[in-house]
């Protein structure tokens, strides 16, 4: 989503889209809006359609769905109100939950079991605790949060969950003010991810979502709600069924794992099975390519050079080659598999001593 709203809409603008949009005479790509709509002499209206049109006069065209986030909190909603319109929830739709940012910045505050509550948190297990949400008091038992690294780097959002209880106070967590007898809002919190290293980078973060101030001064800022789902879909994802395997997904699964020290070498899967689409693959473990890049310590398995490059979640780029090939029978397990640089890679499968090469890596695995 790297367009901005243009920052000039009028509330003609907006009058004029929805004269547009209930005439039908304005060419868009928007759909009926699912939980929230702008109200107008009585009249309901899907907000983030209304607002694509909007833009028209100042950016020269209607704006795509991708363009821009809709949900609570977003500037689509902000930039509606603005010029005078109530968005309003549907009337049958259930109470949405929130998500709020939360931050961390090592520099001023150590949190001396990070480590540990990582490991349980990768491990399955929820860990509570009490966190500042700064000056906000509207979040409520049920709301979500994203943690944010800042300050100090790497810097991104390295958690998630859910928050447990309405903001109370308690002594300040700063130490000087504490001696003050300085307090500070805190609510209760539920981790269901952490990583010791950002899943979503402030580099990524900022390219995908440049509407969002993602270093704040404070805890407490509301994320609008489809940015929050699409972060939230990142840090949680599962790893994917089975049976309905995404290659995006995998790759998310396969960040996410890489994001903390793996203890347990994973089993892995012998016969991968397939999944026919458009065309036919097999299911993988992101297990297996998690730890294989992991031990690989940024090194290719055949050269012995370093990674290329470093991706911009910030690790190494190296590429995961099985050396009997899935389609040839080969299991996905580690011991069939190698880290290689992106050229090592291409020499394995294109190259005039390819078969030497699998002969020697067979050895090694």
């Amino acid at each position: 989503m790297a367009k901005k709203i243009p920052a000039d809409i009028t509330r003609q603008d907006v009058l004029d889209a929805i004269a547009g949009f209930s005439s039908g005479t304005v060419r868009h790509n928007f759909h009926e809006s699912e939980k929230y709509d702008l109200l107008h002499e009585g009249k309901r209206f899907p907000p983030k359609a209304i607002l694509g049109i909007a833009a028209k006069r100042s950016g020269g065209r209607v704006l795509e769905p991708r363009d821009f986030s809709g949900g609570e909190g977003s500037p689509c909603f902000r930039a509606l109100r603005r010029c005078g319109f109530d968005v309003v929830p549907k009337p049958d739709a259930q109470q949405l939950r929130s998500t709020y940012l939360y931050t961390w910045n090592p520099g001023k505050w150590e949190w001396e079991d990070f480590k540990d509550i990582v490991a349980s948190v990768l491990a399955g297990k929820r860990k509570r605790m009490h966190w500042s949400c700064g000056r906000t008091r509207r979040i409520r038992a049920g709301d979500r949060f994203l943690l944010v690294r800042v300050g100090v780097e790497p810097r991104g959002i390295i958690g998630s969950g859910v928050v447990t209880s309405a903001p109370y106070s308690l002594p300040h967590w700063d130490a000087a003010q504490r001696a003050d007898g300085k307090e500070a809002l805190r609510t209760d919190v539920e981790f269901t991810s952490l990583s010791a290293h950002p899943i979503m980078t402030l580099k990524e973060l900022e390219r995908r979502y440049p509407d969002v101030v993602w270093t704040p001064q404070n805890s407490g800022n509301l994320v609008g709600e489809e940015t929050a789902n699409e972060v939230l879909a990142t840090l949680e994802g599962d790893v994917p069924d089975q049976d309905q395997q995404d290659p995006a997904k995998f790759e998310q699964s396969v960040r996410r794992l890489r994001a903390a020290p793996m203890e347990v070498r994973p089993v892995g899967q012998k016969l991968p099975a397939k999944v026919t689409r458009s065309a036919e693959h097999f299911q993988r473990d992101p297990w297996v390519k998690a730890w294989v890049l992991q031990n690989a310590k940024g090194k290719c398995g055949l050269c012995g050079g370093d990674a290329p490059f470093v991706d911009d979640a910030g690790f190494p780029f190296l590429e995961v080659h099985h050396v009997i090939p899935l389609a040839d029978g080969g299991d996905d397990v580690v011991s069939n598999a190698v880290a290689l640089c992106p050229n090592c890679h291409r020499r394995c499968h294109h190259g005039a001593d390819r078969r030497e090469i699998k002969r020697r890596l067979s050895g090694n695995s």
